[in-house]
């Protein structure tokens, strides 16, 4: 077993419990077939390139094809891992040595203020505690909290949402990816009925989404 091998066998041993450590055993069926899928294709690619523009004669056989999957799996796995490296530095360099400030913003006609603060889906541990506590001084001050919380959909609206944005949201999108960044998702349960209970959920639904989006597209086609 030469290198190349046992760098393939330890990053995919590595990408494997990543993978199970986010979405449990669920993810490893998939994350084998999709690079069973991906292999297959593009070893086809690979065939037709040399066949068509290379001009050299590839026999389209099992063992050329195991042959391949050997290169194949060990680039893929070394590309994983460096996106991993590169993510995760990232997210510890903006998070542990420059971390973003929490601001707020306040406007006033001098007979009501509003008090917006910033909000992330996926930051610190330090990031929320911060944000509760500025919180409840807030509405010891008298404040009320008006907040971002969707509130329920009809499954359909739900399928048309995710293909209007390409993307499948659902309640476990943030949290798989906080764990892929190594911090935690917003837990809207941390902010409300602090000091008293007056919280407002100002959001839309998805539903509300989908009737103005479809309103903007059939005026499109009109």
């Amino acid at each position: 077993m030469n290198y190349k091998q046992k760098l393939t066998i330890i990053f995919f041993i590595t990408i494997f419990c990543l993978s199970f450590y986010i979405s449990w055993i669920y993810a490893i069926p998939s994350l084998v077939f999709s690079l069973f899928f991906y292999s297959i294709l593009t070893y086809i690619l690979y065939w037709m390139y040399k066949k068509l523009i290379d001009k050299s004669y590839l026999f389209f056989s099992v063992e050329n094809y195991k042959t391949f999957l050997n290169i194949f799996l060990y680039k893929v796995s070394s590309l994983m891992m460096a996106l991993i490296i590169i993510i995760w530095g990232f997210s510890y360099y903006e998070n542990e040595i420059t971390p973003a400030k929490i601001p707020t913003f306040t406007i006033s006609n001098w007979d009501k203020t509003i008090v917006f603060q910033a909000m992330s889906h996926i930051w610190t541990p330090n990031f929320y505690e911060k944000i509760k506590e500025n919180i409840i001084k807030l509405k010891k001050d008298s404040y009320v909290l008006y907040f971002e919380w969707v509130r329920p959909w009809t499954k359909e609206n739900q399928e048309s949402f995710n293909k209007a944005l390409w993307v499948k949201l659902d309640s476990k999108t943030y949290e798989n990816m906080s764990k892929l960044y190594g911090l935690i998702n917003q837990d809207n349960h941390l902010f409300l009925w602090l000091v008293n209970d007056k919280d407002y959920n100002v959001d839309v639904s998805i539903d509300d989404i989908i009737w103005e989006y479809n309103k903007i597209i059939n005026q499109v086609e009109v």
